[in-house]
């Protein structure tokens, strides 16, 4: 049985609409942690001039090879295992990479981790959308994401809400500046980063 997620099922409608003036030249997208493979079925769809790329830990693939063997896409490649830690990741380096819900589930090295590896795995302008909760000089945004991170952090305390001055420092050793910010429903935030040709 194919995996199922409502949250991913919601956001895609209210993602995609903001990827889309971004996606205007690009030929390819790589998704970090395609978790259940929902969205980047449903963009595929929506965009079939671009290649898709879906990518997540080894034991998320099988689920996300489902949604993706059943739409059968010509532009949807097979899911590849990738765990942002490595250097380097296991492919040439993209154009664009959209990631969703992801940043405040990895530990902060991790974090850390995964900018400095878009050293390498980004072009030369090229883009990095990050969507999820944030917090801001410290303070989150609303009561909601506030009992959010404390959840989180009470199930792992390595996870937690990502402070976007933290994610900036992390940014430089990626060579990505953020570029805009476009706050969505549900006290989310789309990230915009910008890598420099």
């Amino acid at each position: 049985m194919k995996p199922y997620a409502d949250a991913a099922e919601e956001n895609k409608t209210v993602v995609l609409p903001v990827l889309d003036p971004l996606l205007k030249d690009v030929d390819r997208v790589l998704e970090i942690g395609s978790g259940t493979g929902q969205q980047i079925v449903y963009f595929a769809g929506q965009h079939p001039q671009i290649n898709w790329q879906a990518s997540d830990l080894e034991e998320n693939i099988p689920g996300i090879r489902l949604w993706i063997e059943e739409a059968g896409l010509p532009n949807l490649n097979p899911p590849i295992a990738l765990n942002v830690a490595q250097n380097p990741w296991p492919l040439e380096p993209v154009p664009f990479i959209y990631t969703s819900n992801t940043l405040h589930i990895m530990s902060a090295r991790h974090v850390e981790l995964f900018f400095a590896n878009l050293e390498q795995a980004l072009q030369r302008d090229a883009y990095l959308c990050v969507y999820g909760p944030f917090s801001f000089n410290g303070r989150h945004i609303s009561e909601s994401n506030q009992r959010f991170d404390a959840f989180l952090k009470q199930r792992d305390p390595l996870s937690g809400i990502r402070d976007v001055e933290d994610l900036k420092r992390f940014a430089e050793k990626g060579g990505v500046q953020l570029d805009d910010m476009v706050a969505l429903p549900h006290n989310n935030h789309m990230l915009i980063w910008r890598k420099a040709g």
